[in-house]
Formats: C-alpha cells, sequence, structure tokens
C-alpha cells in the first residue's frame, strides 16, 4: 500500500512536469510582446529549462524545430512506466 501511495505522489509530479513542459511548448509560439503570457512562459521556463538542456545538447534543433521537448515527455514517460513496473 505504501509503495501504491509513493508511486501515485511520483506519477503526479512526473504528469504536471510534462504538463509544463507542454504549456511551455503552446506559449513559445505565442509573440513574446510582454503581457501575462510572456511572464508565465518565462516562469515556465525557469523550472523547464534545465531539463531540455540536456536533450538540446543531444539532439540539436532541426531548421526552427526544437525536437528536445518531445523528446524529453518521453523520457519522463518511460521513467514512469519504470517506476510503476518497480514499485507496483
Amino acid at each position: 500500500m505504501q509503495m501504491y501511495v509513493l508511486y501515485r505522489a511520483i506519477h503526479a509530479a512526473i504528469s504536471l512536469y510534462e504538463l509544463l513542459v507542454i504549456v511551455w511548448c503552446l506559449l513559445s509560439f505565442v509573440p513574446s510582446g510582454g503581457g501575462f503570457l510572456s511572464d508565465l512562459r518565462r516562469a515556465i521556463g525557469m523550472f523547464v529549462d534545465p531539463y531540455l538542456v540536456l536533450f538540446r545538447r543531444l539532439i540539436p534543433p532541426v531548421g526552427a524545430i526544437d525536437f528536445s521537448p518531445a523528446v524529453a515527455i518521453v523520457v519522463l514517460s518511460v521513467v514512469d512506466r519504470l517506476l510503476m513496473a518497480i514499485l507496483l
């Protein structure tokens, strides 16, 4: 039972982080002219950028497209599934 509670807490944290990466990506399409959305993107970026930098070193952008957020989400999903297999 304790392992289930631990896994649920870790799963919730991973899901929230994946959501932050997705929101950060969507906000990157909004022109940065200041205002609330720009501030929100910058705030989310403070949490997301350190993790994404790990993947940007390995996967350079192709043209203007940065695939590092997609790879980062896949890695988070794999870690989540591995933890589920180990803890449950």
